[in-house]
């Protein structure tokens, strides 16, 4: 599957889908998973396809080789800094690195009529990259997975009103004016991208997705899966797959496992990692919570058995957020076919798809009552579980299949070609 595969004049001879991000396969973060399906079925269909990324793996634990063919994509990987996602003084220097270093590559790489897809890992890096389209005659299609820097205001990450801020919003604003096409991942996204007075016909929305053949509806637990973790058949695990980050909120979740200590049947899974997982570890110390299960990041190969273990998923997006990100993970949880416990604003992009598909309950931030009643609602009633279940994978199948959203690829890519 793997081969090392270094560049030749015969790939710049012909027009190239590059798409860009910092990672990449055999990576397991949720923004090279989703690239490295794109990649794939794009190139299955006929185009040349090239990838680039930085050596570095997410966790910061692996480097990766500069040169690859991956199942016929092209992937070459530029040196960048790795001090990794532990301050934010390194990490800042990790995205400069590897600004300077892609946008150098790239306009030795790019050739007129290539189409260069910008991810926004690291951030705006539309900016840099709208430079190497322009001088290169090549069309530039943004991939918004957020909108920086006002995830970063929201965050506390500086002040709107302040130079850096406001030079980088018009920069990134005029970045996505000119490029061929904006993807954003969700309805919300698209009306905030409105306002930034991208033209509508410049914006297209295109979900992100999972593995949905492979990811498949069941009604069993992983048994094997809570045996190896210590949970009984018995339990019912409330789970939380993939990065928590600062975007997220975590303390109504502990309130909620606080206030269910007394109620041993419940026990709360946390798989992953992220900004706030040394604040759940030390929280889960300081309260004593010992119905909280702490397991690593799982490769994609084992993904439909830690989706399918709990009995319940809980995700979560601070409500002024909303239209900023868009939380994905609810695509796997939804194609195991679980109940979902959304923490996040009822009127929000996840807010919206429950109240057409109920297959779960939004609930805001804080409110713990609402959250323990839900929660003790589904275990007492297992063929609720099911109903939901049902209804989520209905979602999938209906609005968030993989094969519509590479379809939609496809097309989008078609028509880009077409422009002037």
């Amino acid at each position: 599957m793997f081969s090392k595969h270094p560049f030749t004049k015969k790939c710049a001879k012909r027009q190239k889908l590059v798409l860009v991000n910092r990672f990449y396969a055999p990576d397991v973060s949720a923004t090279s998973q989703i690239l490295t399906d794109i990649a794939e079925a794009l190139s299955d269909g006929g185009e040349l396809v090239s990838v680039f990324a930085s050596r570095m793996s997410y966790d910061g634990k692996s480097t990766f080789p500069k040169y690859e063919t991956i199942n016929s994509v092209q992937v070459y990987r530029v040196w960048s800094t790795r001090f990794g996602r532990h301050t934010n003084l390194g990490r800042l220097v990790d995205y400069l690195t590897f600004y300077i270093a892609i946008t150098v590559r790239l306009s030795f790489f790019v050739a007129p009529g290539d189409i260069l897809v910008a991810k926004t890992d690291p951030p705006v890096l539309s900016i840099p990259l709208g430079v190497v389209a322009r001088i290169k005659r090549v069309k530039l299609v943004n991939w918004l997975q957020d909108i920086f820097p006002e995830v970063a205001v929201q965050l506390g990450f500086g002040r709107s009103s302040s130079f850096p801020i406001r030079a980088l919003r018009y920069l990134r604003n005029r970045s996505l004016r000119h490029a061929a096409m904006n993807i954003v991942i969700g309805a919300r996204m698209a009306e905030k991208a409105r306002k930034l007075q991208v033209a509508p016909e410049k914006i297209a929305v295109i979900g992100n997705f999972v593995d949905d053949q492979f990811i498949l509806r069941s009604e069993e637990h992983s048994s094997s899966l809570r045996k190896a973790w210590g949970l009984k058949e018995s339990d019912f695990v409330i789970g939380y797959s993939g990065n928590l980050g600062r975007a997220h909120d975590l303390d109504t979740m502990l309130d909620t496992a606080e206030r269910l200590l007394d109620s041993p049947q419940f026990v709360f899974l946390f798989i992953g990692g992220g900004a706030l997982h040394s604040q759940l570890q030390s929280e889960v110390k300081r309260r004593g919570l010992t119905n909280i299960v702490l397991q690593p990041y799982q490769p994609r190969s084992k993904l439909h058995e830690s989706l399918a273990l709990p009995d319940l998923h809980w995700a979560s997006l601070e409500p002024k957020l909303e239209g900023l990100i868009v939380p994905s993970k609810i695509y796997g949880i939804a194609a195991a076919g679980r109940p979902l416990l959304m923490i996040g604003d009822p009127n929000g992009e996840v807010g919206r798809i429950l109240s057409d598909y109920p297959f779960g309950k939004c609930v805001p931030p804080g409110d713990h009552a609402q959250v323990e009643a839900f929660v003790r609602s589904i275990q007492r009633d297992p063929s609720q579980s099911i109903k939901m279940g049902r209804l989520a994978r209905q979602f999938i199948d209906d609005q968030a299949s993989s094969e519509k959203a590479i379809a939609n690829w496809k097309s989008l890519i078609e028509r880009i070609r077409t422009l002037d």
